[in-house]
């Protein structure tokens, strides 16, 4: 049989023992904590397939942009910017910024952009005066 054995120690002695051993509990339970908040496999699996579907979205969504982009590109090119009776088709008017905008109604492209003058701002911009001019093609 194992004798026992009495153990002397002095109260620096035991205070830095029990010291040493809150520290390692403190890390073994930190060392447990960080292992709980690690995800699981299934957890870093669903993330890994959330991040490539968002991926897809969001190339999706670049790729539709850019076809919009290119399809309004195609119209506004194709579009003569006239009503069928010769007319000039267009609207706008003198913004706060001092600029004169003026839209094509069917394509919605941008005809003009220019800084307003005194003139546009006591009647309006000059080019829808002359809008209600038809226009007759020059046949050469």
């Amino acid at each position: 049989m194992a004798e026992h054995q009495t153990v002397t120690l002095t109260f620096d002695q035991l205070q830095k023992l029990m010291e040493g051993m809150i520290e390692k509990s403190n890390a073994n339970m930190i060392s447990a904590i960080q292992e709980l908040k690690k995800p699981s496999e299934k957890e870093l699996a669903a993330e890994k397939l959330a991040e490539e579907r968002a991926a897809k979205e969001l190339q999706l969504m670049i790729d539709t942009a850019k076809q919009e982009e290119a399809t309004k590109l195609a119209l506004q090119s194709a579009c003569n910017h006239r009503k069928p009776n010769g007319v000039m088709d267009y609207a706008g008017q003198v913004h706060n910024d001092g600029k004169v905008r003026l839209i094509c109604q069917i394509c919605q492209k941008l005809m003009v952009n220019r800084p307003a003058t005194q003139y546009d701002y006591q009647n309006g911009p000059m080019e829808l005066e002359y809008q209600a001019q038809p226009w007759v093609p020059q046949v050469v």
